[in-house]
């Protein structure tokens, strides 16, 4: 069953997401964490192609990861 919001209006004001701020299914914080993750993904899967991650992706990509809760490039920098 499809979400009734999908036919509301939105005001055009970030975040723009699946639902609408006064739908009960509205979960920012949870549909963010998707988005960083699908993006951190992608960011990897491009590095592994390529020489890494770009130096100048570096710091946007590191504070992805740890708002997602992945560390491990972290522990790698200390080694």
């Amino acid at each position: 069953m499809e979400c009734e919001c999908k036919n509301w209006c939105s005001d055009g004001v970030p975040p723009l997401l699946k639902h609408n701020r006064k739908c009960p299914q509205y979960s920012p914080v949870t549909e963010m964490l998707e988005i960083i993750t699908d993006l951190v993904r992608g960011v990897q899967d491009w590095a592994a192609e390529e020489d890494g991650v770009h130096p100048e992706c570096w710091e946007a990509y590191s504070r992805a990861k740890i708002c997602i809760g992945q560390f491990d490039h972290i522990k790698k920098g200390m080694e």
